[in-house]
């Protein structure tokens, strides 16, 4: 076969729904994080991995190196922009397609939520990597495709779960989520026995299981080859020995639901139209629901009524779940991923309103133009948020840009300073210790601060931006510093002589303690 031939013949398998959800990803996407795309936009994590293989192993992440080396090492953001939503459109395909999805309006709006939802946009203030992100997320759809679909799934889905959780852990909970969803659809609208479908849990137990064990190994053999231990961060090093020890499920089960209502609702002092819309859209969902099981008196299915019950219960735990597993955990925006499928829940309940179900009562149409409404001004304020996040942390480099400049002028004619072999930064500047934006929602990625936290900030912005070149000094040297006589009599920001040469080496100096 020919390129031209093979070219027609792949053509002529595509959807038309497939191409509805292409232009939707890419519309939508462009729309919410162009500004992302289009620019270097740095945050404090970027800085440092402006060229970074992202071999965090030490983080769990082991095949992270690999999913990111795609795009190269390099943060290029068009690039990995690009990446990404092709990615996102794939991601959106399986999930239409295993929950045949039919309405063009549910393709665009699924579509639209997905790229535009918050966790998406957090990934994309660490843009570096959100290519290799949006790859597990990927991955982790295709492995519960192929689970839920084929009898023996299971097995390739193991892998590819295997390879999503090396990217990054916290898919985990998008994954499960969507068997949820499936589920919950398949209780509710399907014909499909409750045998069947506890065969299909199975096989979606049997993925994930054997996914896992797959990872630990693989993961444990890769860290003694490397010489690297787990670092503590976030609990991942409890992670792989399963419950920890402080494991409490009760404060577990509390936090998850906290955090699942504030990711919602936000605090009650501050809501504002991303609370109102999500209140609204919960309220659809309830009733949505509740009209369902009426309508086809479900109560004279008691098993299948609990299980929609339980399932829909289960929904808070699963997502996040990685509060049974450690209580060190915090969960950022990043790893909220698994909260899109509660819109998605929506959008299916609204897609199999039939023709039927529309003429039995202007109430039903009432409620479906709520969905679309509603749906659509959730999509229209994720993109604000996104837009916004992306304004504020271009306003942070600008600023921190600006200050490294002064200090370059100022190291530029000192020639002490400047022939200091190494820096140290004493304290942090103020307003440089934030890493989200608290709108509501909290946007873990974008601060309205400063870049430069610690000394290898200034060290590689200082070099990459005006060529001067100065080894930064490790935790423990800065302490010592810390405690040099002539440090401590030094003045602080923003006073005259907060830079000085102490034994070969540029302090700063922004408070007392380091």
């Amino acid at each position: 076969m020919n390129p031209e031939t093979c070219f027609q013949t792949i053509r002529q398998k595509i959807k038309p729904s497939w191409v509805t959800i292409l232009i939707s990803v890419f519309l939508f996407g462009l729309l919410a994080h162009a500004y992302a795309f289009f620019n270097y936009i740095p945050n404090w994590d970027s800085v440092i991995s402006y060229y970074s293989d992202q071999n965090t192993i030490r983080l769990g992440r082991c095949f992270l190196t690999l999913a990111c080396g795609i795009s190269s090492y390099y943060d290029l953001s068009w690039v990995n922009g690009c990446l990404s939503l092709c990615y996102l459109t794939v991601t959106a395909i399986l999930i239409c397609e295993l929950l045949r999805i039919r309405k063009k309006s549910t393709l665009v709006l699924l579509s639209a939520l997905l790229v535009t939802f918050p966790a998406v946009t957090s990934t994309f203030g660490y843009l570096y990597t959100a290519d290799g992100y949006m790859l597990a997320m990927l991955c982790m759809t295709l492995a519960i495709f192929l689970t839920l679909k084929y009898r023996f799934g299971f097995l390739p889905g193991a892998l590819l779960l295997m390879f999503g959780f090396g990217c990054y852990q916290a898919y985990i909970t998008f994954a499960a989520m969507l068997v949820i969803v499936y589920s919950l659809d398949e209780l509710l609208h399907g014909d499909t026995p409750l045998s069947a479908l506890a065969l299909k849990w199975l096989r979606a137990l049997a993925c994930a299981v054997f996914g896992y064990v797959l990872y630990a190994v693989v993961n444990r053999i890769l860290l003694s080859v490397q010489h690297v231990s787990l670092a503590d961060y976030q609990g991942i090093s409890s992670l792989e020995g399963g419950l920890s020890g402080g494991f409490a499920p009760l404060f577990a089960a509390k936090q998850c639901l906290i955090d699942f209502a504030y990711f919602f609702i936000g605090s009650l002092h501050r809501m504002n139209a991303y609370s109102a819309f999500n209140l609204c859209m919960l309220a659809l969902l309830f009733c949505g629901a509740l009209a369902r099981i009426v309508r086809h008196r479900l109560w004279r299915l008691p098993v299948r009524l609990i299980c929609i019950l339980l399932f829909a219960l289960f929904i808070p735990f699963v997502c996040y779940a990685i509060y049974f597993l450690t209580p060190d955990v915090s969960y950022h925006m990043l790893m909220q991923g698994g909260l899109y499928f509660v819109y998605v829940l929506l959008l299916v309940l609204y897609d199999r309103v039939g023709r039927a179900d529309q003429n039995r009562a202007r109430h039903g149409i009432i409620w479906q133009w709520l969905c679309v409404i509603v749906c659509a001004l959730i999509v229209y304020n994720f993109i604000l948020v996104a837009n916004i996040c992306y304004r504020t942390q271009e306003t942070s480099a600008a600023r921190s840009m600006n200050e490294l400049a002064h200090l370059a002028d100022t190291i530029a004619a000192d020639s002490t300073l400047r022939e200091c072999g190494s820096i140290a930064v004493i304290g942090t500047r103020e307003g440089s210790d934030t890493i989200s934006l608290n709108l509501p929602p909290d946007m873990t990625g974008f601060s309205d601060g400063y870049l430069m936290t610690h000394a290898l900030h200034y060290s590689l912005l200082l070099d990459r931006y005006h060529g001067l070149s100065f080894t930064p000094l490790d935790d423990e040297m800065t302490k010592a510093f810390a405690e040099n006589e002539i440090v401590r009599d030094m003045p602080r920001y923003p006073e005259d002589g907060y830079i000085r040469a102490v034994s070969g080496t540029l302090v700063i100096k922004f408070s007392d303690k380091p």
